[in-house]
């Protein structure tokens, strides 16, 4: 990393600590930030630490993922709005390249290992467990992104947004999409590509297909049974 770059992930990483925590805690510098880092907005008091304030318990756009993949790419981040909150459990790490929009209640697990070019976007809630594995270019979004109504009554919103549960011990594939109102029980695996609308209540499966399905039942990753 070039002195320019060391220049602006210094300045990244004190901006969004001195945003989002009071000064005691933001000494303590708990976030650190890559050089390429957009803020939209960080609101103070709505990033937590479940385990406390320690340095470096989160990183952002620092990680380039497999195959460098996210190398000098933008990360982009907003945290903010009456109902927002990020809760990250122990240690937390959004890769180069990824989009983090928070203005509901995001819930983070131990060891969240994403790949680079994730996208969560949370209006609501979105929960995501333990020990979950991300390959590069997910997206994870309790929502539409715009409302819907009908023709004739503008006032009626017809797509609301819905929480996103998944459990603990999940690998979600490159370049699967996870829609609102999804719910992933413990150890379930996304194939690649997939686009998740429904839940899967069973664990230990591979679920995926058009439309969503159970592919084979009693199957974990095998790097998993060795933690």
């Amino acid at each position: 990393m070039g002195i320019v770059n060391i220049l602006r992930s210094i300045y990244n990483t004190l901006y969004f600590n001195f945003k989002a925590f009071h000064l005691s805690d933001a000494i303590r510098l708990p976030v650190i930030c890559g050089p390429n880092v957009f803020f939209r907005n960080i609101e103070k008091g709505k990033v937590k630490f479940a385990n406390g304030i320690a340095f470096k318990r989160m990183r952002i756009g620092l990680t380039e993922g497999s195959f460098r993949g996210g190398h000098n790419q933008r990360t982009y981040v907003h945290i903010g709005g009456d109902n927002a909150n990020l809760i990250v459990e122990d240690r937390c790490d959004i890769p180069c390249g990824s989009a983090l929009n928070v203005n509901g209640c995001l819930e983070i697990g131990e060891n969240f290992m994403p790949n680079c070019f994730l996208t969560i976007s949370c209006e609501n809630e979105i929960v995501i467990g333990d020990n979950c594995n991300i390959g590069w270019n997910v997206t994870i979004i309790d929502g539409d992104g715009h409302p819907l109504c009908e023709a004739e009554k503008p006032q009626s919103i017809i797509n609301e947004s819905r929480p996103v549960v998944i459990g603990n011990n999940c690998w979600i594939a490159a370049h699967a999409s996870i829609m609102k109102g999804v719910r992933l029980a413990d150890n379930t695996t996304i194939p690649y590509g997939s686009i998740i609308t429904k839940s899967c209540p069973q664990a230990k499966t591979i679920f995926g297909g058009s439309p969503n399905k159970i592919l084979k039942e009693n199957v974990v990753r095998q790097d998993y049974l060795k933690q």
